[in-house]
């Protein structure tokens, strides 16, 4: 009888979580080749030259980062990586300068954004009621109807429809009188950009537009009905408070889609395509996400006020380099270096520095106008403009990092790092510093201390010359001689200052 060998099968491990073998399934944990993405590696790993890749890299010092496109691993059997240092360090030196970056008006990022995107955003904190945050903007939302019906209470309360009741007030108790602020009154929706569309997407688009005429047709009526009905309220009231002679109705048609498309200021297609947009998003058994792309390309992620910038911003160390060769305003100006960028630094904030490279002179750079040249330097608040974000989104070809990013900024030299002293009080609000500081005076009244003690100092000089011309000639003072003597002397001490 032959033994036959049994072998036990193997199993596969389960995973170690649902949530692991969930992420590892989805979309989401999936490799971008369009999205340039920079990586790190331990200070360990950096030593060996491991990056969580098949074979070590070349790259071995701390602190380094590399940008990989794909595939990870090449038919060559070698890694293509570049090096990403300098977009990850300018954005780190950008988040020390604590100034909040805007969005050029009239630029193709600008039109990218849509009206929606490049509102102000959203408060969403804990110290702010639901009706301020992201969950107004939801359709079907209990929040959003709470907000809606608000919004309506004050607009009856300012038509006077409701008599206002003044009961029940000054019987609230001690710290129960404090008033929050209107919950906002989101006017903005979302509509497909045709700005950002290729010719394809916008073909396509057109083609979804004509399916939707039969939808339009039953908005347009609608819309109507509802402006007859308010429209009819608003006579109510009217006739109410009028003579009866004086009441008059007036009954129009429902309008077809000609005549609703002469009536410009109704704007039943832009309401129309934003209900359909709104709609679609809010599907759960949808599959299209709503885009809300970074105002700033992800630049800074946070929004810092002007005033945070004014008081918070440290000075940071950078170099005046050159005059600029032209200005717009005719008006000179330096260009300096500060934190990756090349700000603009006007005359008044100059701070006395001279610029390192010399337009005029023939050698162009010297040495000794290093130590001149060199400074500490704040980012005026609201100064940064970014007329172009940097191509992230695209083939590894076509993506060129900072090299395609354009920002625009102005530059103001401080004395040291301590304070800013280009404004009347350098120090932070509140300290004895800010408390103590003399009040700065305006030019006309350091002219007129000036004077005065100019003044008081020619009387005392006169009565010291007056004394000693008496005291040499020894009669009275008032003589002929005296005085002769006198201008002599007022004449010798004039030329002597000269």
């Amino acid at each position: 009888m032959a033994s036959s060998a049994v072998t036990k099968a193997v199993k596969v491990p389960p995973p170690t979580s649902p949530f692991a073998e969930l992420l590892r399934r989805s979309r989401f944990a999936t490799f971008d080749s369009n999205i340039r993405q920079t990586y790190s590696t331990p200070p360990d790993a950096a030593r060996r030259g491991e990056w969580g890749l098949k074979r070590p890299l070349a790259i071995k010092r701390r602190n380094s980062f590399i940008a990989v496109p794909a595939p990870f691993d090449s038919k060559a059997y070698y890694v293509d990586w570049s090096n990403a240092e300098n977009e990850v360090r300018f954005v780190r030196r950008f988040e020390e300068l604590e100034v909040s970056p805007q969005c050029k008006v009239s630029t193709p990022w600008h039109a990218t954004l849509g009206s929606k995107n490049s509102a102000n955003w959203l408060v969403d904190s804990e110290f702010s009621l639901p009706e301020e945050g992201p969950e107004v903007e939801e359709i079907n939302s209990p929040v959003a109807e709470r907000a809606e019906e608000k919004n309506k209470m004050k607009e009856e309360l300012q038509d006077g429809s409701i008599p206002v009741s003044l009961e029940g007030l000054g019987i609230k108790g001690p710290g129960n009188y404090g008033a929050r602020r209107q919950p906002p009154e989101w006017k903005l929706h979302l509509v497909p950009n045709i700005h950002a569309m290729s010719p394809k997407a916008f073909e396509k688009y057109l083609r979804k537009l004509r399916e939707l005429r039969p939808q339009f047709e039953e908005y347009v009526k609608d819309a109507w009905e509802q402006e007859q009905k308010i429209r009819a309220e608003k006579l109510n009231r009217q006739q109410q408070s009028q003579e009866p002679s004086a009441r008059h109705t007036r009954v129009s048609d429902a309008p077809d889609l000609i005549t609703s498309a002469q009536r410009r200021e109704k704007e039943y297609h832009r309401h129309f395509l934003q209900h359909h947009t709104a709609s679609q998003l809010s599907d759960p058994d949808s599959k299209a996400i709503e885009q809300r792309p970074h105002q700033t390309g992800g630049l800074m992620y946070a929004r810092l006020s002007a005033l945070h910038s004014h008081l918070y911003a440290q000075p940071q160390p950078g170099i005046v380099l050159q005059g600029a060769l032209r200005s717009r305003d005719h008006s000179p100006h330096y260009i300096g270096s500060l934190a990756g960028m090349t700000p603009i630094i006007e005359r008044p904030f100059w701070g006395g520095k001279t610029p390192l490279l010399n337009t005029n002179d023939a050698e162009g750079i010297q040495r000794e106008r290093l130590a001149d040249s060199l400074a500490y330097m704040k980012v005026k608040p609201g100064s940064v403009i970014m007329e172009k974000p940097p191509k992230t989104v695209a083939p590894p070809r076509n993506s060129m990092g900072l090299e395609s990013a354009h920002i625009s900024s102005e530059a103001i030299v401080v004395a040291n790092r301590d304070g800013d002293f280009s404004v009347d009080n350098p120090y932070r609000p509140g300290t004895p510093m800010y408390s103590g500081l003399a009040p700065a005076m305006n030019k006309s009244t350091l002219m007129e201390q000036e004077k005065a003690i100019q003044l008081k100092d020619s009387r005392r000089r006169y009565g010291e010359i007056q004394n000693r011309a008496a005291s040499k000639i020894g009669g009275n003072p008032n003589s002929k001689a005296v005085l002769n003597i006198l201008q002599t002397l007022l004449q010798t001490n004039h030329t002597k200052q000269k």
